[in-house]
């Protein structure tokens, strides 16, 4: 007699898991592999985070920031975005934020969705 077949079910957070470690591989295969881009790993930070960022967004922040002077920790992302200004636009569904004082534009995910998207 056959064993049933064990069923495995993930946590939302191992598929998560999952999804950052397919997210580095990628970037790091489109990279040739070797280092990654400062751009690269601000995006791998900011999806840690529970953010949907695009590269282009990653690159054009980075480059404000550091023109503006202050020293910047993607890590840190997070917690500054949500500490910061936040205004809403009439009419629009995007928003703007003021991270270290660069305007951020952004979307609210839609429902039943936790991620905030550029």
């Amino acid at each position: 007699m056959l064993a049933p077949r064990r069923i495995e079910t993930h946590t939302e957070a191992d598929l998560e898991q999952l999804l950052e470690r397919v997210d580095e591989a990628v970037y790091q295969a489109l990279n040739g592999g070797g280092r990654q881009t400062a751009a690269c790993q601000f995006v791998i930070y900011l999806r840690r985070q529970g953010f949907l960022p695009t590269q282009r967004f990653a690159r054009q922040f980075l480059q404000r920031v550091r023109s503006r002077g202050p020293q910047f920790d993607p890590q840190m992302f997070g917690n500054e975005f949500y500490r910061a200004r936040h205004y809403r636009r009439q009419g629009y569904f995007t928003r703007i934020a003021v991270v270290q004082g660069v305007p951020v534009l952004y979307r609210m995910a839609g429902e039943g969705t936790t991620r905030s998207r550029w």
